[in-house]
């Protein structure tokens, strides 16, 4: 007979996941719909030391508040080594080894990635991005084969529909970029460990990109004073399905709040010559993880204008005095910074997290991201 693990949110939901699968049920169901494995009305024991339950019931009458801190152990040889041998690498390989050298950096930045006394680890491996390479040069083959059809059609008919032709493309284009945003961050997670648990984005690819696709135009249409919403939707969209094992993730942002910090930051960025910039990045990151939950913990940050600051500046000198040479360590110190700045308060106890089954991910979307050379950090 399996027991139900309980968990709560900040804000006082609560909900029941099967011992036995790890996926979700109701409170009263008697039967897990997903293993078909009987509940026990009681949740799950928590043992002490001699054995014995901890209290009545199970759980403990009051969950332990903590604070989760995290850090950053890498060196920035080690990542200067790393990048070099990847370079040779690539170039004797003519390119092929490129997808095994990204492979390389991603392993060392989520091995020295401390957080609440545990590491990450990256099980993601190099044919799957090569793979991915090959399958977003098809689609690229694929797309110049449309658009040189459609032109040569088109120009049959009138010159105007050359032009329709052209726009038509660059807009499938666009579209093709949101969904390979959304592909690739779920093939990052999926092969995202933390204490030998898997990290599981679920969602629909198709369902972000056309969210994504008629919020961008929106923002072309408004010449830029949607693109907030814009940002704002997709952190949304994705930190609401994302899961650590059985544990939901969950953002409680306001777009309209944001919207006053995103927005008013941007044009005081351009007046000020980007001096406004040190205290508007400072503030949309805070907001962002500010209202972000895992379970029953909320994360912090609170980093400062001046600190912010001073790691721009040092970062720009150490990459123009060294002619961009010293880049690794500018990656490492900017990792330590954030990672010093960020906390995970609460009742949010990591240990009873358990592991869930997932499906399958392709990084396709890897692939495409990459050879758009686009960056799709996932904010800290």
């Amino acid at each position: 007979m399996a027991h139900k693990n309980s968990f709560g949110f900040s804000d006082g939901r609560q909900f029941w996941t099967c011992s036995a699968c790890g996926k979700e049920v109701q409170e009263n169901d008697l039967i897990c719909p997903n293993c078909r494995e009987s509940l026990s009305l009681v949740e799950a024991p928590l043992t002490n030391e001699k054995g014995s339950a901890s209290s009545f019931g199970g759980w403990p009458s009051t969950p332990a508040i903590r604070t989760y801190t995290g850090a950053f152990r890498g060196d920035g040889f080690e990542l200067f080594g790393t990048i070099l041998v990847n370079a040779i690498l690539t170039i004797l390989t003519l390119g092929i080894y490129a997808a095994w050298g990204k492979v390389k950096v991603y392993q060392f930045f989520y091995d020295n990635t401390e957080f609440a006394g545990g590491h990450f680890s990256f099980t993601g491996e190099g044919k799957e991005i090569f793979f991915g390479y090959l399958k977003a040069f098809a689609i690229f083959i694929g797309l110049y084969i449309v658009l040189f059809v459609a032109m040569m059609i088109a120009a049959q008919i009138h010159s105007a529909a050359t032009m329709v032709a052209v726009i038509g493309w660059y807009l499938a284009f666009i579209y093709l970029i949101q969904y390979a945003m959304f592909s690739s961050r779920r093939y990052r997670f999926s092969r995202t460990n933390y204490r030998n648990i898997r990290f599981r984005l679920g969602g629909v690819a198709t369902e972000f990109a056309n969210e994504s696709f008629k919020n961008l135009m929106l923002s072309i249409i408004t010449l830029g004073f949607y693109l907030p919403i814009y940002f704002h939707r997709q952190f949304e969209y994705i930190y609401n399905r994302l899961y650590f094992g059985n544990a939901p993730f969950r953002y409680t942002g306001d777009e309209k709040e944001f919207y006053k910090i995103a927005l008013p930051g941007f044009f005081l960025t351009l007046l000020t010559l980007g001096i406004y910039y040190f205290w508007w990045y400072p503030k949309m990151y805070n907001y962002y993880v500010q209202h972000l939950e895992v379970g029953a913990g909320k994360f912090h940050a609170e980093i400062q204008p001046g600190d912010y600051c001073a790691l721009v500046l040092v970062n720009l000198l150490i990459t123009v005095l060294t002619l961009g040479i010293g880049m690794p360590w500018v990656q490492v110190r900017t990792a330590k910074f954030f990672l010093a700045h960020l906390q995970l308060r609460g009742a949010f106890d990591v240990d009873r997290v358990v592991q869930v089954e997932q499906q399958a991910v392709s990084a396709g979307g890897e692939g495409l991201v990459e050879a758009l050379d686009m960056d799709v950090n996932l904010g800290f």
